[in-house]
């Protein structure tokens, strides 16, 4: 086990030659725990590893944290490869935490349990780390030393662990439980490693993208590993319910972070999901449980805003609207702009299928405004200001996933509000209101400029057969645009690959194309949604589905 480990040492040190290293000593400060968990002041620690093959004594070394100085026993010394752990607190007590309540067994005494009996007492000692930087230094007799230095916070209870022995990077821990005290630490390459670092979804019409991003955490190239996609059952003390897709990965490079992007046609407004690669050395970080949206998704939608209001009205305002069968529940929901979003309350507010919800920067002032508005008001805490000479309005559900957002140019001034089109062949095109001040909490009357500022797709019919029958053989794609830097009308599959190109970088375009269900190949296209895409470069960019069928 020790050879094993010594192998891996001495890989590290080979892959870092190219850095400048900071870390001189036998014995390095590999871990710091500076923004304890909670609002505890007792919590903070300093890890000690003894990074040889050879027996390292202590008592020669003196740390410094700040103005503060730690002297070690004479006796104390670190087995080869062994941890050890400087504390502020080892035992807790009625006033405060110690290292072996929150990390140990919390039962008052060290060394019960296998975890604690496996490294030597940890030393309490007086020191104080702050959480937005410091540096601590580890000196021996012969004045080398080892220094570990931070400069943010980082997150709440999460340490700042060495990536490697001989280097002065460090990153936040990514242990589940934010961590790794006497352990390897989760941020080190190990033998075999690949960790599921995050999960991006995203709601396409009906269609959902999933994004995972898998990072090779250890020293070598691996292959032969597969992704697993499961839907599970909302009630989470039951089994997986079925498998989704199985992913072959491609060999995974040390250090390098694949991307693995696929869409799914999943029902529902929201669907309990995991992914899972095979298991390796890390166990913790081969799986993640997550939500995302179904084919019924979104269940809140931006139905109308006034990004610039003009005296007598004294406040912003966006009004969303409940698209769904079912009832949501707003809270966790924000809303923003392009640089950021604000949460919309942390109630309990239920929105009946088919409500209008205004949700506004000032609440008197619009009521002043809307005296006679009735329905739900609501004015969050904090507003990201729309600018009024162009923005981009984003609505973010409970989960964090994007459910609706809209890029405009400009208020149109006169307290003109922009507007959805909520019926008929234009359903989900804006443009702007036709009376002044607009229409909050009623259905919304939408004009689009003779200057063309509005952007609109329609396709008719949404289902055609392009069987050669002469009955819906072509579908008709109807364009409106604004000026913009160009126009692009392309088709994708449902795994978001680009089939036929309309048009592309034009500079005019008319106000109608067809499209006979075939790919730019010639091959006809087989039965499935497509997306058709309608880009003016510099405006906006619509997506709409398109159903083969025969």
């Amino acid at each position: 086990m020790k050879s094993g480990r010594l192998i891996f040492i001495l890989f590290v040190a080979l892959l870092t030659l190219h850095m400048a290293p900071s870390v001189f000593s036998t014995i390095v400060i590999n871990e710091v725990m500076s923004n304890e968990p909670g609002s505890s002041r007792s919590l903070e620690w300093i890890e000690l590893y003894n990074n040889s093959a050879s027996v390292a004594f202590i008592n020669s070394h003196t740390l410094i944290v700040g103005s503060d100085t730690v002297l070690f026993s004479s006796s104390l010394r670190l087995e080869p490869f062994e941890y050890y752990i400087i504390c502020r607190k080892l035992i807790g007590d009625a006033f405060s935490p110690g290292f072996e309540t929150r990390w140990g067994d919390s039962s008052g005494f060290w060394g019960d349990t296998p975890f604690e009996s496996s490294i030597q007492i940890p030393q309490a000692a007086y020191f104080s780390l702050l959480n937005s930087g410091g540096t601590i230094r580890l000196y021996d007799s012969f004045n080398n030393f080892s220094e570990f230095i931070w400069s943010s916070s980082g997150q709440d209870g999460t340490s700042w662990e060495r990536t490697f022995v001989d280097s002065s990077q460090i990153e936040q821990s990514v242990d589940p439980s934010g961590s790794s005290p006497a352990l390897v630490n989760s941020v080190s390459p190990v033998a075999n490693d690949l960790s599921l670092e995050k999960i991006e979804v995203l709601s396409i019409d009906s269609a959902t993208s999933i994004t995972v991003h898998i990072l090779n955490r250890s020293f070598s190239t691996i292959s032969g590993v597969s992704l697993y996609l499961f839907r599970e059952s909302a009630d989470t003390s039951q089994p997986l319910v079925d498998t989704i897709d199985i992913i072959n990965l491609p060999d995974a490079l040390p250090g390098f972070t694949t991307l693995i992007k696929r869409t799914y046609f999943l029902s529902g407004l929201y669907v309990n999901l995991r992914v899972k690669l095979s298991d390796d050395d890390r166990l913790y970080n081969n799986q993640i449980l997550f939500v995302a949206p179904g084919s019924d998704f979104p269940p809140l939608v931006l139905n109308e805003f006034l990004p610039d209001p003009k005296a007598p009205l004294a406040t912003e305002w966006v009004e969303l609207k409940n698209i769904s069968s079912l009832e949501v529940d707003l809270n966790g929901w924000q809303i923003g702009d392009a640089n950021s979003v604000k949460l919309i309350t942390s109630n309990q507010i239920w929105v009946s299928p088919g409500e209008y919800v205004v949700i506004a920067q000032d609440s008197f002032e619009f009521t002043s405004f809307y005296p006679f508005y009735s329905g739900r008001l609501i004015q969050p805490a904090g507003w990201s200001t729309l600018n009024n000479s162009g923005d981009a309005l984003k609505l973010l559900d409970s989960f964090n996933i994007l459910a609706d957002s809209f890029n405009y140019a400009s208020g149109y001034g006169d307290n003109f509000s922009w507007s959805r089109v909520e019926s008929g062949v234009d359903e989900g095109s804006w443009g702007r209101s036709e009376n002044s001040g607009g229409s909050p909490g009623e259905l919304n009357r939408v004009v689009f400029s003779p200057d063309g500022e509005s952007v609109s797709l329609k396709i008719e019919p949404s289902h055609f057969s392009p069987d050669g029958d002469g009955y819906q053989d072509t579908v008709i794609i109807y364009i409106e645009s604004s000026q913009a830097e160009s126009y692009s009308l392309k088709i994708f599959d449902r795994y978001g690959r680009q089939v036929r190109t309309i048009f592309d970088d034009e500079l005019f375009i008319a106000e109608s194309y067809g499209w006979n269900g075939k790919f730019d190949d010639g091959r006809r296209a087989p039965v499935g949604i497509y997306m058709v895409l309608f880009e003016a470069r510099g405006e906006r960019t619509i997506k709409k589905a398109v159903v083969v069928a025969r």
